[in-house]
């Protein structure tokens, strides 16, 4: 099966994701490019680094999954702390680490507060098939609304409630931890249950 998602708003609260445009709205919102790669969304943003520098860093936006997933690379030039994979005992494909100190996207600083944050050291193909450094999982986007603009090339990241929509509403259940989005759906005259995650490539 193969969807084309032309413009979808989402709002994460009470249970409901609208569908819809979405405008700016002082500094409360911010539109970046976006870039498709292996029909994944990727957008460039900015991670604080251990001395308080900031570093670009290039994510896969990724709703399909609440883990915050961190290239070596990218962990090991913030300055996180590595010394347990360092150890030569350490044969894991994974490390749990402190999230970052600060994540950002234009102007727009990002919560990162309580979000599951791990250091994959494989599949090392995860990042350097689409040259991302970390993804943007669905427990840092639960808390914002979002647009998927396809057409023009954009995403949006706002606070709750401070932009205007307009459209069709669309009920969706959305996990209270995860954030993961499961909405229903007519496929061919039967009701079909699908998780909305657009940092899938194919359905």
């Amino acid at each position: 099966m193969k969807t084309i998602l032309n413009r979808i708003s989402i709002i994460l609260s009470c249970g409901l994701w609208l569908f819809s445009s979405c405008q700016k709205s002082n500094n409360h919102s911010v539109t970046v490019p976006m870039v498709l790669d292996h029909n994944r969304m990727l957008v460039d943003a900015e991670m604080q680094k251990s001395d308080g520098s900031w570093r670009k860093v290039r994510l896969w936006i990724d709703p399909g999954n609440p883990t915050f997933s961190l290239s070596e690379k990218l962990a090991r030039d913030i300055g996180l702390d590595l010394s347990a994979a360092d150890d030569p005992e350490f044969k894991g494909a994974r490390l749990a680490v402190a999230a970052p100190a600060g994540l950002r996207i234009g102007d727009f600083y990002l919560n990162t507060d309580s979000v599951n944050t791990i250091v994959m050291f494989q599949p090392y193909w995860l990042f350097t098939t689409m040259h991302n450094d970390a993804n943007l999982p669905s427990s840092i986007l639960r808390n914002y609304k979002i647009v998927f603009d396809y057409p023009k090339g954009e995403f949006t990241v706002a606070l709750p409630n401070s932009t205007k929509t307009e459209g069709t509403e669309s009920k969706a259940f959305i996990h209270p931890e995860t954030g993961i989005v499961q909405m229903d759906a007519f496929l061919a005259g039967d009701s079909l249950s699908f998780a909305l995650d657009v940092g899938a490539s194919y359905s």
